[in-house]
Formats: C-alpha cells, structure tokens, sequence
C-alpha cells in the first residue's frame, strides 16, 4: 500500500513528506494549507504490524503536532485525540482519519470553535502505593464556596472481582466550620457506610493548564488558595495526629458544577514550607506550596443526571413513589428494571423466601443462599443504583390482603402514600382485595400465564373483574400442566427467564408511554402472533 500516492488525491493537503517505514511504523508529514497563505503541519504515523481496525477504541493511525497542545483535543504527548468510523481496509481507515484531520483542523484551528460540554480535566494515570485509585462524587447541597476548608468523609465501594488494582471510592460528605454537608444525591445506604477521612479546599478557579490537563506540581495552586486555607492543611498534615489523605481540591466549571483534583500527599516531603516576610518591624509566617510532583487519583462525576444519562424513565415517572407487591419471577424483573430506569424511590412487599428454583427465572443469586426475597432485592437495587430508596414491608401483604374485612381506612392511608401500586403478586385473592381499597394510587395488576404464552395488564378500578374475565374467556387457561415443586408447594406456571423477561419488558414499555401521556391508558393483553408480539387493548 502506497500511502503518501493514496492521500495526493485529496484536494485539502498542500504536501506530503514520505519518511518511510521504521519498525513497522509509517511516518508521513501532511502540510495543509490555511488562510492567509500559511501551512499546518502534522505528522502521520500509521501501525502496520495490526489491522486497519481499531484497538481498544484508539486507530492505528495517530496525528501528531506538540505546539497545538493548546488546542481541543490534542494531548500532552502531543497526539491528536480522534474517535472516527469503523472501517476494515486500509485505504478506508487512511482516508477517514485524515479526513477526520482536516475536519479538525476546519473546525478548532481556523474557526476556533469551543466544544458546548465541559470535559474533566485530564489526571496522569499513575498508581498510588501499588494502586489505582478512582473516586465518585455528585453534588452538594448547599454548596460549598470559593475559599472553604474542611473535611471530607469517603467510602471504600467493593473490591472488583475481576480488576484487583484499583480502589474504588464513594464521597459521602464534607464538614467545614460548624456545618456538615452530605451529598444531596446518594441514598442512605451509601451515606452510612463507615467512612474514612480527607482534607478539601475551594480554589478560586481551575487547577489547569490549557483549560483541560490538571497541574502536575502543588506550587501551581499557590494562587488559587488563600493563607488561611494553606495555615489549615499544614495544621492537619503535620501537627495533628489524625492521618488524613488524600486532599480533595474543588473548583468550579463555566457551568458552575463542582469537580475535584484529587491528591494524595507525601507527609515525609515538606509540601508547605514557610516563607518569612518582614513587615515593618514585624516578621510574618507566608505558607508556601512545594515543587512536589502530585500523586493524583482519578475522579468520576455521578450525579443523578450523569448516572442516568444514557437513558431513563421520564421525569414524570422516575420521581413516582412506587409500591411492588410480589417479588417474584415478574415481580423481580419489574424491581430492577424501574431502578436503572431512574426510579428512586421503592416499597417491596412478599412474604416468600427465596429458594434455588426461583433463580433460574427471576433476578435472584445462587450465591447468597437461603433469603427473603425482599432483603435480597433490596441489596441487590441498592447496589445497582446509589439514589433508590428501598423501603421493605413484608407484613403489608398480609394487610392489604385482608383489609376489607378487618381495617380499610388503615389500607387506604397505606396505599396513599404512593403514586403507584404494582401487582405482581398474581394472587387473585389479593387482586380482589385491592379492588376493595379506596386510593388515590394508580393500581396496576400484571399476570402472566402458563409457558409465558400472555401478560395481562389491568389498571385501577375494576381489576379483578377484567383479569378473570381474560383469562377465562379469552385465554381460556386451565390448571392442568403446571410446574409441581418436590413437597408441600402451590403448582406455579411454566416459562423460561427469557420467556417472562421479552413480555415484561414489552409490557413496562407500554405502561410507561400511557403513563406519560403518550397514549392512551387502557387494559391490555401481550399476546404472541405469527412470531411477532401483539398488544391488544380493552
């Protein structure tokens, strides 16, 4: 392949200069020409020990010109950063990337455009003591402000199975004179972990340089901090007997949210110094950082919004307090998928444990053993998302079940407290008696039936009087091959995890969308027809 000949057909470069192959790397120079009668350089390095296809995401073909570091998206090593097209021959991948080039030169070189989303500033990847280290945040609520000083509290999160090199953290708090603030976003599971300690400040303005690569040195904070918060660190670091690390330094983006750079000090090496400054007769103490090499750890915003960004519930749905009764096979594929839907706050009720036949079709874990299927789900939600609140009342089951004979007024007060209500329970007692409650909520009953064949759908009111009616008229199910448990067990109907998953799936989809408004709220059947899943409405 001829890539210097491939690359003069393109009218937007001015020159190229072939160097050659050196160690199975191509080195070409592109020269482009740019207003005024002046040329861009940049040189072009092509990989051809691999494949024209991508590697991790990165090409095998990299642009390189170090005094543009300036500019978006060039690197400190000088390198251009680029995410291009797939392509699986060489010519394809050679002129994409140099479009892609040109097309980077067009947009940040002549018309200076500035990218709309702020992107964190970029940390050096190194290992702290032998480890990684990562933390999350979301906002505080109030926050903090230019000039504060404090404490920070943090947790450690699980160790990954899979990567034991990295440490994963959770910041929980701050304390800073009389006030303590706890992040305004993570659910008190998180919030009651035992913690470990931190040092933070608020700079007034960006530890950066070019607005994206975070400094390298502490002494190039020196102007971004006060006196008084540097007098504080050197109290904290050498003369108290706590041992804080690492110090969080907080600033501000353009969009005025909080972002940290995170360090982890050495106590052996004078970080502050002190510097006299005569005054008049008087001679003063001047804190001073030292020119000390930061050893940074990576940090990650997770907000709600970021957390959830790639797809959720809408807001008129997601913000719904939601009671699920029944956490079975339906019940516990309708739980997890309300949570990393965005939904963040949930009541849990059944009375059942959960036993090794009940993995293989619903969210349950082997592992974990004999539990009550609400504690587990409730760990299991908790531990897919850091803003649910999962609330577990196993004895309202019970309660409402038998409301209607014994205590009404107290169901009612019960199921008001929620804008929703999900049945999944598939206990025709229990749908009759929910039927009997007055509420505000809106009552919603799925059911499934024998090999997952139909889901049933009904809203609130006249529940139990649809539901029966479907599935004796229409589906006409009768009781004969059922799953019959060894013992004293109900028979329970036959279906695969995946034959339940595609119709509850399909189901929530279209509840949302009616609850929404984006169409009309009705009862309704999953039905599989010609090989093609059939929604039809009452």
């Amino acid at each position: 392949m001829h890539i210097a000949e491939l690359l003069r057909g393109l009218p937007f470069i001015e020159s190229i200069e072939d160097n050659g192959e050196i160690n199975g790397e191509w080195t070409l120079i592109l020269n482009f020409p740019i207003e005024g009668n002046k040329i861009l350089m940049f040189v072009m390095c092509v990989n051809l020990t691999t494949s024209p296809m991508k590697s991790k995401g990165n090409s095998p073909v990299r642009f390189f010109n170090p005094q543009l570091i300036s500019y978006p998206h060039i690197m400190h090593s000088g390198y251009l950063c680029m995410h291009t097209r797939d392509c699986v021959t060489w010519e394809d991948r050679i002129i994409e990337d140099v479009s892609a080039l040109h097309e980077w030169i067009e947009r940040y070189y002549v018309k200076r455009e500035v990218d709309e989303h702020y992107e964190d500033l970029v940390v050096e990847d190194v290992l702290i003591k032998g480890r990684k280290k990562l933390f999350y945040y979301s906002r505080m609520i109030p926050m903090p402000k230019v000039g504060d000083y404090g404490i920070v509290a943090y947790t450690r999160l699980k160790e990954s199975r899979s990567d034991n090199k990295t440490d994963t953290y959770l910041v929980q708090s701050l304390v800073w004179g009389d006030r303590k603030v706890c992040s305004g976003e993570w659910s008190q599971y998180y919030l009651n972990m035992e913690y470990e300690l931190g040092l933070f400040v608020m700079l007034n303005g960006s530890p950066s340089e070019y607005d994206k690569f975070a400094v390298d040195k502490y002494e190039k904070l020196e102007d971004l901090c006060t006196d008084e918060q540097l007098e504080y660190l050197y109290r904290q670091l050498y003369r108290s007997k706590k041992e804080f690390a690492p110090i969080f330094f907080g600033y501000m983006t353009p969009s005025k949210q909080l972002r940290w750079l995170i360090t982890y000090p050495d106590r052996n090496q004078p970080l502050i110094m002190g510097e006299k400054n005569k005054i008049e007769k008087r001679v003063e103490w001047k804190p001073k950082l030292g020119n000390i090499k930061m050893e940074q750890a990576a940090s990650e915003g997770c907000s709600y919004e970021q957390f959830f960004g790639r797809g959720s519930f809408p807001k008129s749905i997601s913000e719904k307090r939601v009671l699920l009764l029944g956490v079975g096979a339906i019940g516990s594929i309708v739980a997890i998928t309300l949570i990393r839907c965005g939904i963040r706050d949930i009541t849990l009720s059944d009375f059942d444990d959960k036993h090794s036949g009940n993995v293989c079709r619903s969210e349950y874990l082997f592992d974990t053993g004999h539990t009550k299927k609400i504690d587990e789900m409730k760990h299991i939600l908790e531990s897919i998302s850091p803003f649910v609140k999962v609330t577990c009342i196993d004895e309202l089951h019970m309660i409402l079940k038998h409301a209607p004979y014994q205590e009404p007024a107290q169901a009612t007060q019960i199921l008001d407290l929620f804008d929703i209500v999900i049945d999944c329970s598939i206990d025709s007692e229990m749908m009759w008696a929910i039927d009997q409650i007055e509420t505000k909520a809106q009552v919603i009953n799925l059911s499934i039936s024998n090999g997952a064949r139909e889901l049933v759908c009904a809203f609130s009111p006249n529940v139990s009087e649809f539901v029966s009616r479907v599935y004796t008229d229409v589906i006409k199910e009768g009781t004969g091959d059922l799953y019959n448990p060894e013992g004293c067990w109900s028979p329970t109907f036959k279906a695969s995890y995946n034959d339940v998953q595609v119709m509850v799936q399909y189901a929530l989809r279209n509840i949302v969308r009616m609850l929404n408004g984006e169409s009309a709220k009705a009862n309704f059947m999953i039905r599989e027809i010609d090989e093609s899943l059939k929604l039809i409405r009452w």
